[in-house]
């Protein structure tokens, strides 16, 4: 049910509905463990949501999985240079 709540959570957010992707992101982040994609999605709706530090956090939670998942290390650094 991981990546259906991931899914579920991507078209939430192409459909303007932020609140709705990450409630169900955070979901599947809970669901799968050993995936950093859901956690770099919600990484980039906090960023969205105009709050960056939580979405440092869920960056750097991705990296913590996946240390060489490259859209998490670019959004990370992009962070850091604010």
């Amino acid at each position: 049910f991981g990546k259906a709540r991931l899914s579920l959570g991507t078209r939430l957010y192409a459909l303007g509905d932020l609140s709705g992707a990450i409630e169900q992101t955070k979901a599947a982040a809970e669901l799968l463990r050993a995936d950093p994609l859901s956690r770099y999605n919600l990484g980039f709706y906090y960023l969205d949501s105009a709050r960056p530090e939580e979405a440092r956090k869920w960056f750097e939670r991705s990296l913590e999985i996946d240390p060489g998942f490259e859209l998490a290390r670019t959004e990370l650094l992009k962070l850091q240079g604010n």
